[in-house]
């Protein structure tokens, strides 16, 4: 009985992560896309031409949308790198903002690294501080947390930190070993042990 219990518990915990992981994998239709766009200008009275292009670069990341997972690539230039400055400080609130609306989407950073020199730079007057790669579940997932951010001024939190950046999605193309199947090895040889001694 206690074999029975614990492979239930393990597969439906399994199963709520994929749902978690995964989602239901909708793609986005162009007027859903401008649909949210709408609800970000109303909440944060975006204006600036800014702010105009990067409604621009959400209709066009969301062209032709799978609905699949994706990674977002965050090149980082900060207006002062001194942790009490209050471009970190704007910096770390903003960080606050976003991770919450990261985790209930199934989205997380898998990548942060401070640069640390230059190697090969084609202009080198472009610097910069950090990188950081996002993996998103979905491009509906990123839209809707931009929505959410607007509403929080997570925006306004951004760009006070931020002197310069750039943001360009990308998809894996060599995975080693994907967070889904190593958690499922894990619990099956964690049932299989169990099952093994007892």
């Amino acid at each position: 009985m206690n074999k029975i219990i614990l492979i239930s518990i393990s597969g439906i915990l399994y199963i709520l992560f994929l749902i978690w992981y995964k989602g239901f994998r909708k793609p986005l239709s162009p007027s859903e896309t401008e649909n949210i766009i709408e609800e970000i200008k109303r909440t944060s009275n975006i204006t600036s031409e800014r702010e105009n292009h990067l409604f621009n670069a959400f209709r066009e990341i969301t062209t032709q949308d799978d609905g699949k997972e994706f990674l977002m690539v965050n090149l980082m230039k900060f207006r002062d790198n001194n942790p009490e400055s209050e471009a970190m400080k704007a910096h770390k609130k903003y960080s606050r903002q976003v991770m919450p609306e990261l985790l209930k989407r199934g989205s997380f950073p898998i990548f942060m690294s401070k640069i640390i020199g230059k190697f090969i730079y084609n202009d080198k007057s472009i610097t910069w501080d950090q990188i950081a790669i996002i993996r998103y579940r979905s491009k509906r997932d990123f839209l809707n947390m931009a929505k959410n951010l607007a509403n929080k001024d997570g925006g306004k939190n951004k760009w006070l930190a931020l002197e310069n950046t750039e943001v360009f999605p990308s998809k894996r193309v060599i995975v080693l070993g994907s967070i889904p199947f190593v958690l499922g090895l894990i619990i099956f040889m964690i049932n299989l042990l169990f099952i093994v001694i007892s």
